[in-house]
């Protein structure tokens, strides 16, 4: 009889391979409902996880006997360290570059926007072959989504990934979540749902750098419906920091029953609204968001992606620009959540209404 694998299991509940694999760790960024459903039914349908993959990957979670084999640099040219300590998705893009870097064997140096060496004419490249530095990863693109020239150095004498959005010149490694079927997926999730009126609510700079991957995603999702793009174009609101007056009279004419936004300060926004609130989801959820439902891009696993990157051209001497970039895109996972339904979400505001 064939033994059943982790892919079977996912089907049969419904998500993605990923999820399974967190959710049969207990990992916590699962939501623990989820968590406990994917652990029932794998210990109903008779899954054993394979002992040798397990070895494996135990082997190299494991770092504390892992050799130096050299240093990378982590270069956030838009990104403070503040800034990236505040930010989760920074953060935890950063979390994973750092933790798999480390399984490795690999030191990973940090420079950021603020540091003397990025201004003026930057000295970094200097600095970083002094190091002997040998792997660079980009955090933090400039609004055009390109590298500054004086990188040019780096990129001809490293191994060089961008880290979680993809460059449109040069064309350089990056590891990234793929934000289209992020967008897509969760208007399916919220259709799934009952929700047939989706907004998006997204700063046009975001949508802009990620060549509009959300925004075109949110429109391709919802033609099979029949409705005209116009109309569904109508429910995209570029958010504005400040402007939530603007916003109440854009909800109060659009009417949309779900939200999509990358934008936590919608929520309290909404306790203004003369209607009914929404529901809500987040584009890219993080734990730390309380009560939040939305996609989880699973940064931590774009941050080792881009890890992987640098090793592996490392290993086969692939210095400098390559002739064909490769882009390693994540998948995200839908996470349920009480923003889903107002009346738990906003519980003052729902009962005045």
């Amino acid at each position: 009889m064939k033994s059943l694998s982790m892919a079977d299991l996912a089907q049969a509940a419904g998500v993605g391979k990923a999820t399974v694999s967190l959710a049969l760790r207990n990992d916590p960024r699962i939501r623990e409902s989820t968590r406990r459903r994917i652990q029932a039914l794998a210990k109903k349908m008779g899954y054993r996880a394979n002992p040798m993959v397990a070895l494996v990957m135990g082997q190299l979670r494991s770092s504390s006997n892992t050799k130096y084999r050299g240093s990378f640099a982590l270069i956030g040219l838009q990104i403070t360290k503040s800034l990236a300590e505040q930010n989760h998705t920074f953060r935890s893009l950063l979390h994973g570059f750092e933790n798999r870097a480390t399984t490795l064997g690999y030191q990973v140096d940090h420079f950021w926007a603020d540091d003397p060496l990025l201004q003026g004419t930057p000295k970094l490249p200097d600095v970083l072959q002094a190091r002997g530095i040998q792997g660079v990863a980009f955090l933090g693109l400039p609004s055009k989504g390109t590298l500054p020239n004086w990188t040019e150095s780096i990129l001809s004498h490293q191994v060089s990934v961008v880290l979680g959005t993809r460059p449109s010149a040069p064309a350089i490694h990056c590891s990234s979540n793929d934000q289209y079927t992020t967008s897509f997926d969760a208007v399916r999730q919220l259709h799934a749902l009952g929700k047939k009126r989706p907004a998006l609510i997204l700063s046009q700079a975001i949508d802009s750098l990620l060549a509009g991957r959300f925004s075109a995603a949110f429109l391709q999702s919802q033609t099979s419906t029949g409705e005209p793009l116009h109309k569904i174009a109508e429910r995209i609101w570029w958010f504005q920091p400040g402007d939530q007056s603007s916003f109440l009279e854009w909800l109060a004419q659009t009417r949309p029953d779900s939200l999509l936004t990358t934008h936590l300060e919608i929520a309290p926004w909404l306790k203004n609204s003369k209607t009914p609130p929404p529901a809500l989801a987040h584009l890219d959820w993080d734990p730390s968001m309380t009560g939040w439902a939305g996609m989880n891009q699973n940064n931590e696993t774009v941050g080792a992606n881009a890890v992987d990157l640098l090793s592996a051209h490392l290993m086969r001497g692939e210095i400098g620009l390559p002739l064909s970039a490769k882009v390693l895109q994540v998948e995200s996972q839908w996470v349920d959540g009480d923003s889903l339904n107002p009346k738990l979400f906003f519980p003052h505001k729902s009962s005045s209404v």
